[in-house]
């Protein structure tokens, strides 16, 4: 019984050292200028959102960054900055972010496995390279993706939905691409654990219907939205654009083929 109770403090000093950790390296190669253009734009656009603007950013030259990738959810940073008006205080939050993702994957571990398995998963989470890699890298957004894609799995691997419509309904706002991911989630439910009848009969939101919305959500987004916002400032089409580097791709590869025979 000691050994169970322990565990999930265990689990909690462990993601409070992570976040730590993180802070401390990425606070470090900020101070020393190793940030780069992606903590800069978003640092710009969060502290608009601060001060309830929508401000022209003015690092990669658009006036709104949601045209270039749809992220609502940066907006639940603003409070950040009436706190510390500063960079740091992104690089603090994906920190936060980065170590929180840690607990999902606990708690699963300990439920199938044991508590001792449960901390171990937690702990390869997060000296995991692609974490790891990404403290050292800038803020992004896809860093608020991380819990609530982990937060996702867990609620669907232990059926709980409301969990999982929350954890959902974030990650959706982190990115237009994000909701593949969930699609894939959402035939899991279908397939292997096949609750047909519960999608059907509940009244509750269940997670086959988001990801029907998902499969609507990314394409309407991407060509909609994004659209709208490319070519209202930039006289830009993004469909002729794609196709457009689709047409020049294949000619490409016809002359490739060509200098080869």
């Amino acid at each position: 019984m000691r050994r169970l109770s322990a565990a999930p403090v265990a689990s909690g000093a462990m993601a409070v050292a992570a976040a730590a950790a993180y802070s401390i390296i990425s606070l470090y190669r900020h101070d020393r200028f190793g940030s780069t253009i992606d903590l800069a734009t978003q640092t710009q656009t969060v502290w608009g959102y601060s001060h309830f603007e929508i401000v022209r950013n003015t690092v990669i030259g658009i006036p709104n960054l949601m045209g270039d990738h749809f992220h609502p959810i940066l907006m639940l940073l603003a409070p950040l900055f009436w706190i510390w008006d500063s960079a740091g205080a992104l690089l603090l939050a994906q920190a936060v972010l980065l170590s929180i993702a840690g607990i999902p994957i606990y708690l699963w571990g300990a439920q199938r496995l044991g508590p001792v398995a449960g901390l171990a998963f937690q702990a390869a989470y997060y000296v995991y390279w692609g974490i790891l890699a990404g403290v050292l890298f800038d803020f992004h957004h896809v860093a608020v993706a991380v819990p609530a894609v982990a937060g996702a799995v867990y609620a669907t691997l232990t059926r709980r939905n409301l969990l999982l419509a929350v954890t959902v309904a974030a990650a959706m706002l982190t990115r237009e691409d994000v909701p593949l991911t969930l699609i894939a989630l959402g035939f899991y439910i279908l397939i292997v654990q096949r609750r047909y009848q519960q999608f059907y009969r509940s009244s509750h939101l269940q997670f086959p219907q988001g990801t029907h919305c998902g499969c609507a959500y990314s394409p309407i987004v991407t060509l909609q939205l994004l659209d709208q916002l490319i070519s209202r400032h930039f006289g830009l089409n993004l469909l002729r654009c794609k196709s457009k580097t689709l047409q020049h791709s294949w000619q490409e590869r016809g002359r490739n083929l060509h200098i080869l025979r």
